[in-house]
């Protein structure tokens, strides 16, 4: 009990220091040497009074608590065998491209989801209730993809340079997975840059019934609705309005890197670091979201890390145009204390419990160029058609596309609050599947 009481003094007298001295970061006598090791990484990575403590401080908590988040549920003989067939054939590609040897694989195309046609949003919508009520892995296949982003993982996803390539995979698989139900969906990227150019943020329609559901308390309406009877135990809340969402000037000093070790823990230059960036959107959503080891319950989650793939897809680009061999351009220093020796690019990814399958894939995967033939996204809508999006306006002030808000949909007589396609998400009923309407008019 001591020490838990000494850990949670150190926490508080460490948020006091944050906030009375703007940031600045020093050891404190009582500090859990793990947590001050990834306040030093934050440190080390630009000074702290030139960017928000919060991400800093949040960054590291985050880390932190993930030890005492570890899940590593037993399988069933039939479970082992349905994952390990689902993943091998999934993963033929990018192992074929390995060896030399290229499958003809039709890409899968991912747009911002306020380009999408209501018939593909509903599908997606769709596919991800048909994950979450599939038992074939239990308690769902939803949830046990939820849960390889929590524990041990997060020291090999996250405050490294496998932060990118793993999550690139994980995007891969839940994609994979949610193929099994809809051959033709991919996950949407959410650009919350659109919603940064925003007065209010909150008010986007991006957290109305017709997209993410409500952005304040649990998913009482829109597509989730019907989830926390599916599984009450692992249902997600959002509190939206803190944090910082993406910038187009945060974005764009991302994109001026030609090196993995510019935008990468331990060495990323502050104002490019892309973790620190990711945060902000987290932090933004709040609730579930707001817990990096319970983050994926939430299906916004895979929306917003399918908008930092797409980023660190056009910074590959500017890197194969500049002739960097993107494939191997992953940032390790062996003797380096400040890396982790879990993002090592030999080390395992962690998907797959350990012992219980014949499979795992190593964090450098992650990086490998057969993603530039597997995958591609369209780009973030633009000034003046905005994608063709009724949900998308230009600014004339800045020129950029932004993000129309729930107020002004509705003062159009466009119905913002339901989405046209949806199934019936409730347990116990027969799913039924209300027609598609085959244009991009609500």
């Amino acid at each position: 009990m001591a020490k838990i009481s000494r850990t949670l003094l150190s926490a508080w007298l460490l948020t006091l220091h944050v906030q009375l001295c703007t940031g600045s970061v020093e050891p404190l006598p009582s500090l859990p040497y793990d947590l001050q090791y990834y306040l030093d990484t934050c440190h080390g990575t630009g000074d702290l009074n030139d960017k928000p403590a919060e991400l800093a401080f949040w960054g590291a908590m985050q880390m932190y608590v993930s030890k005492f988040c570890e899940e590593n549920p037993s399988m069933t003989t039939s479970e082992k065998a349905f994952l390990q067939k689902t993943v091998t054939t999934s993963f033929a590609p990018i192992s074929a491209s390995g060896r030399g040897k290229r499958q003809a694989t039709r890409p899968r195309l991912r747009k911002e989801i306020r380009t999408m046609t209501i018939t593909e949003r509903a599908r997606y919508f769709n596919a991800l209730t048909r994950l979450k009520r599939d038992t074939r892995l239990r308690p769902n296949i939803y949830d046990v993809l939820a849960g390889f982003h929590t524990g041990a993982n997060m020291q090999r996803a996250h405050f490294g340079p496998a932060f990118t390539g793993w999550h690139r995979l994980y995007l891969w698989i839940l994609e994979s997975f949610l193929r099994l139900h809809d051959p033709e969906v991919t996950v949407p990227f959410w650009a919350s840059v659109l919603d940064n150019e925003m007065e209010d943020p909150t008010e986007s329609v991006i957290f109305s019934g017709a997209f993410f559901g409500p952005g304040v308390g649990l998913p009482t309406s829109g597509p989730f609705r019907g989830w926390q009877q599916i599984n009450p135990a692992t249902v997600f809340n959002r509190n939206v309005g803190g944090g910082q969402l993406y910038t187009y000037e945060g974005i764009d000093a991302i994109l001026r890197r030609r090196r993995n070790s510019e935008l990468l823990f331990p060495t990323a230059e502050a104002d490019s670091n892309f973790e620190e960036q990711h945060g902000g959107p987290h932090i933004f959503v709040g609730g579930t979201m707001n817990d990096l080891n319970a983050a994926a319950r939430d299906p916004i989650f895979f929306s917003h890390h399918s908008f930092v793939d797409q980023i660190w897809e056009r910074f590959r680009y500017n890197q194969r145009a500049a002739g960097i061999p993107t494939e191997t351009d992953y940032p390790w220093v062996p003797n380096d204390p400040r890396y982790n020796p879990a993002q090592s690019p030999t080390n395992i990814t962690g998907f797959f419990p350990d012992g219980q399958l014949n499979l795992d894939y190593i964090q450098i995967t992650g990086y490998s160029d057969a993603f530039f033939q597997l995958v591609q996204y369209e780009q973030v809508p633009t000034c003046p058609l905005c994608g063709g999006s009724q949900y998308l306006r230009c600014n004339p002030t800045t020129n950029r596309c932004m993000s129309r808000s729930i107020a002004e949909m509705r003062t159009a007589n466009v119905d913002i609050d339901t989405l046209p396609g949806l199934e019936q998400a409730a347990p116990g009923r027969k799913k039924r599947l209300i027609a598609y309407k085959e244009n991009n008019a609500v």
